[in-house]
């Protein structure tokens, strides 16, 4: 979130608002800058440092919130790796267990396009050619044995999920 400026005005604009007042406390004088002469120097000069002290006086706000955050010792948060969930499917035919080692590399696109991010398995994962044919559910509190309504009911196939977290932080895929 941003914080709204507390002086908008920004060099050309104080350089509009100066020229619009010099008939009226300099009537003698005319502001030319194609002419310069030292009067145009002086006003120059002068929007010039104004406008620097604009940009310091709209600084304020933000300084003194990080001194109160400091007064309160609250302190950022290291940064994390990005996570994202991996699916993982075997190739049409293959009958043999696949073992998916540790760091492997993963790239996937980003939605905008640009390059692709690399991630990087965590854990090793065996991917199967087995099939669940159920899921049931066991709940210890209602002494019952449920029969789960399973995502591949529906679709007919089976995903294995994966997390990963993003490689160029050097940290490693879980399941």
């Amino acid at each position: 979130m941003r914080v709204p400026p507390i002086d908008p005005r920004d060099v050309p604009a104080l350089i509009r608002q100066m020229q619009g007042m010099v008939p009226f406390y300099t009537p003698e004088w005319r502001f030319t800058p194609e002419d310069p002469d030292p009067g145009t120097a002086l006003f120059l000069l002068f929007a010039r440092m104004l406008g620097d002290n604009i940009s310091r006086l709209n600084q304020v706000p933000h300084k003194n919130f990080v001194a109160f955050l400091n007064l309160l010792d609250v302190t950022q948060m290291s940064s994390r790796p990005a996570k994202a969930y991996l699916t993982f499917y075997l190739s049409e035919g293959a009958r043999e267990t696949v073992l998916v080692p540790k760091g492997t590399k993963v790239a996937g696109t980003p939605a905008e396009g640009g390059d692709p991010v690399l991630f990087e398995t965590e854990h090793p994962i065996m991917v199967t050619p087995a099939r669940l044919t159920d899921l049931y559910g066991v709940s210890d509190l209602q002494d019952r044995i449920v029969r789960l309504n399973p995502l591949w009911e529906r679709t007919g196939r089976w995903r294995c999920s994966v997390s990963a977290r993003k490689a160029t932080s050097r940290s490693t895929v879980s399941c």
